[in-house]
């Protein structure tokens, strides 16, 4: 695995103090992570809920919040390995990669943009002739991009687990593999749909929601060939570093923000988050069974 100096540039850390300089002399940032493509953004939505969670750890030695972002799991693993980032949020599918690559410990799940789970669909168009996934094979379907959860990683486990074989593709136009189904990464949810829509692919896969936002009036014209289980939609998981007290202590204030005014417009601002809660018996228990796909998965070889 490679050390944390060899870590690609364009991984964006950004820090912010928000308190005097005058704390204990052996202070340090409470440092959170995520993945994302845009990590100015991502930087900036996560700055101030690092800020909250780091003042309230003022007596652990936390001097201000600070965050982390980088475009893959894997190397989000090496952070939370060498210690350098606490606290990671992220969907299921690249939150457990970077469980298994780092050995950090899922904590709490996140209900982001006011959803605690959802669910991924995968479509067709209405006038195909497809009604299982079965009759994909020989046929194109786009995912949106590599570590997505919900368009990618819970509708290929769907194949997977029917004993399908899916294959990789650079075009939807070239010949699909002998016997198995080919699939294209769209890279956005959009480009999913209109290559449906327009007949560029098969079908399509993506999040339940997503699929009534961008199918729109299109819907009449689309069907579902099949629906996931509900997984929950983000995963709080701390660095295996941490002390043995810390773990706890965050459990006990993310579980409470949302009782407070102030906890309550942080989490407003962080996507819209409405709470932070434990995991139910029947989602850990879907988690396990999601980590032993994962454990087989090319995706974890190391950066």
């Amino acid at each position: 695995m490679k050390p944390l100096h060899l870590i690609p540039v364009f991984c964006l850390i950004l820090s912010l103090s928000l308190f005097s300089a005058a704390g204990p002399a052996d202070a340090r940032p409470l440092v959170v992570g995520t993945t994302s493509s845009d990590a100015a953004e991502k930087t900036r939505t996560f700055l101030p809920f690092a800020g909250y969670l780091a003042g309230r750890l003022k007596t652990d030695g936390f001097d201000r919040g600070k965050v982390i972002i980088t475009q893959t799991p894997q190397e989000m693993a090496v952070y939370l390995k060498e210690g350098a980032v606490d606290l990671y949020i992220d969907s299921v599918y690249p939150a457990l990669i970077a469980c298994r690559l780092s050995g950090s410990r899922i904590l709490l799940q996140r209900w982001k943009k006011g959803a605690g789970e959802y669910r991924a669909v995968i479509f067709v168009r209405k006038e195909s002739r497809i009604d299982t996934l079965e009759q994909l094979t020989g046929k194109v379907i786009a995912f949106e991009d590599p570590y997505s959860t919900s368009s990618y990683f819970l509708p290929k486990t769907a194949f997977l687990e029917r004993g399908l074989r899916l294959e990789q593709m650079n075009n939807p136009a070239n010949a699909v593999p002998s016997g198995a189904a080919g699939y294209v990464f769209s890279g956005k949810d959009a480009n999913t749909m209109f290559w449906v829509l327009r007949g560029k692919v098969d079908a399509g896969a993506m999040n339940h929601a997503n699929y009534l936002q961008k199918a729109g009036e299109e819907a009449k014209n689309l069907k579902i060939l099949h629906t996931t289980a509900a997984v929950p939609r983000h995963l709080v998981s701390v660095s295996p570093g941490l002390s043995d007290a810390l773990p706890g202590k965050i459990h006990d204030i993310l579980l409470r923000m949302d009782e407070s005014e102030e906890g309550r417009a942080v989490l407003e601002a962080f996507e819209n988050t409405s709470k932070f809660e434990p995991l139910s018996e029947d989602q850990q228990a879907l988690l396990s069974e999601m980590k032993s796909h994962i454990d087989k998965d090319i995706t974890l070889q190391n950066p």
